[in-house]
């Protein structure tokens, strides 16, 4: 789903409001925590405690690339 929302000033900070539907979509809910993640264009959030999902993706694929390579030093 898109949805254009503008960057509005509050006090000394910058807000984007939310849809509770978009919200409720991504698996948010009320008085999560959250981890936003910044760079160059782009600004993501994740459930606070959950793990990075590229580290995830990383790791899965590290593993399943060198599964043999590493059972092979864990034996050692």
């Amino acid at each position: 789903m898109s949805i254009i929302r503008k960057i509005r000033k509050v006090g000394n900070s910058a807000m984007i409001s939310l849809p509770p539907d978009t919200i409720s979509e991504a698996g948010f809910k009320e008085g999560m925590d959250v981890v936003i993640t910044s760079r160059p264009g782009h600004i993501d959030l994740d459930p606070a405690g959950m793990p990075d999902k590229r580290l995830a993706d990383f790791t899965s694929r590290f593993t399943e690339r060198y599964r043999k390579d590493l059972a092979e030093l864990a034996d050692s």
